[in-house]
């Protein structure tokens, strides 16, 4: 662990010196204008034009934020609150409650909260940074944190940061595309992640960088007669893993609010191993590519096909996990679960009135031990759709989503800020 911590701090003050160095080699920003005097002795009252639009779209975990070429409010400014639907929107700042229940968790009450700024000294050319906070409480004493932020310093350098802690009631089915639902079994972890990326863009809208990420859990308490017990996979007690490696993206997106067209496109590789502190050796590959499609006015196809791959030994938490509220909406998270997973979906995105929209999906996507054995017979679709609705004012907007997802045994229901993807 004292390891990683050296290595996150050696890859940070790295990545700053990096943006020192380009920055003391770059101009000096321009000094603010000075008004001209008027006749009358005072200042002129002639307005400054406000700046042009940015042309490059901004994207922070699926999260894009619309910036209009008007001013911005001023800090902590409350420009608007609304009670229906409950959101709050001051300055940068968007608010939204959330209410949860199941049968293991129970009530639960939290919240999301978005702020979105330009880094100082930056234009508009810059994309828009981040900070963002998520959480909530159940009446069962179980919770949910997460912290991250994404700061765009430059047009040439990005550093994105996250740390989550996790003490809710989990359901684990075994190993293997075809896990019965007869398999089911509860078990509460404690689960805490965190990981820092360092990026530099290198050509056009190509970024490149280094990615480093720990992670710990801690099982606190599971069924006596279930699989965790009587065929314990890897790591099915506790577990630390620590671990580096490569990431890039490729942003040709073309849109704010919504993605109207262009295409996305992430991947990284990350290699666990001792060296790092970890407890288990093993390697991490994802690939997330994107498109859109413009199908007439306020009106798109979205397509995302998605690959994650465990290659070695991980912990049964650190493998593939088929089910949530990205890319296969209607299924329980964990639903199915194996070294690979293979995914793709196609959503119909539609403007209807005022701030109100709706979407509609289908998807397919399978787990298996290797690449090679994915197979038809073992692929799972689903599909569903619901409204969105857009919060914000003029020159901050951000939308939110309620998908109802169909697919499992089950219906299941999803509320949150952004696109899935």
């Amino acid at each position: 662990m004292l390891t990683f911590v050296v290595m996150i701090v050696a890859a940070t003050a790295s990545c700053l010196w990096i943006h020192g160095v380009a920055a003391a080699e770059g101009k000096e920003p321009s000094p603010e204008p000075i008004p001209k005097p008027s006749p009358e002795g005072g200042p002129s009252k002639e307005k400054v034009p406000a700046s042009t639009e940015s042309t490059m779209p901004s994207e922070v975990s699926g999260t894009q934020v619309d910036s209009a070429p008007s001013v911005d409010p001023e800090p902590w400014e409350f420009r608007r609150v609304h009670w229906f639907p409950p959101r709050l929107y001051a300055g940068g700042i968007f608010a939204v409650p959330r209410a949860s229940y199941s049968d293991s968790r129970g009530l639960g009450f939290g919240g999301d909260l978005r702020y979105y700024f330009t880094w100082p000294d930056c234009d508009r050319s810059t994309p828009v940074s981040e900070i963002e906070l998520d959480g909530r409480l159940t009446f069962k004493r179980q919770g949910e944190l997460a912290l991250g932020a994404t700061f765009h310093t430059s047009p040439k350098f990005h550093f994105k940061a996250k740390i989550e802690h996790d003490a809710l009631v989990e359901r684990y089915f075994g190993i293997g595309p075809d896990t019965p639902d007869s398999a089911e079994e509860k078990y509460k972890p404690q689960d805490t992640r965190a990981y820092l990326e360092c990026f530099r863009t290198v050509v056009g809208r190509l970024r490149f960088g280094a990615r480093a990420e720990v992670r710990r859990f801690l099982l606190l308490d599971r069924e006596d007669d279930g699989a965790l017990v009587n065929a314990a996979p890897r790591g099915a007690t506790k577990g630390v893993t620590s671990g580096a490696g490569w990431i890039f993206d490729w942003d040709r997106r073309k849109g704010n609010a919504h993605a109207m067209s262009g295409v996305y496109v992430q991947g990284f590789g990350l290699f666990f191993d001792e060296l790092f502190g970890s407890d288990f050796d093993f390697n991490n590959y994802h690939l997330d590519v994107r498109g859109y499609i413009p199908a007439g006015t306020e009106r798109q196809v979205a397509v995302q096909g998605f690959l994650y791959a465990a290659k070695g030994r991980p912990p049964f938490w650190h493998m593939a996990e088929l089910g949530g509220r990205a890319h296969t909406r209607g299924y329980r998270r964990g639903r199915y679960r194996d070294r690979v997973l293979a995914s793709g979906q196609v959503e119909w995105r539609q403007h209807l009135f005022w701030r109100v929209g709706w979407a509609g999906f289908v998807g397919l996507a399978g787990v298996s031990d290797t690449a090679s054995d994915l197979r038809l017979d073992n692929v799972h679709p689903s599909y569903g759709g619901g409204p969105r609705l857009r919060l914000g004012d003029a020159t901050k907007q951000l939308y939110a989503r309620f998908d109802v997802g169909l697919g499992g045994e089950v219906i299941r229901y999803y509320f949150s800020l952004g696109e899935a993807f």
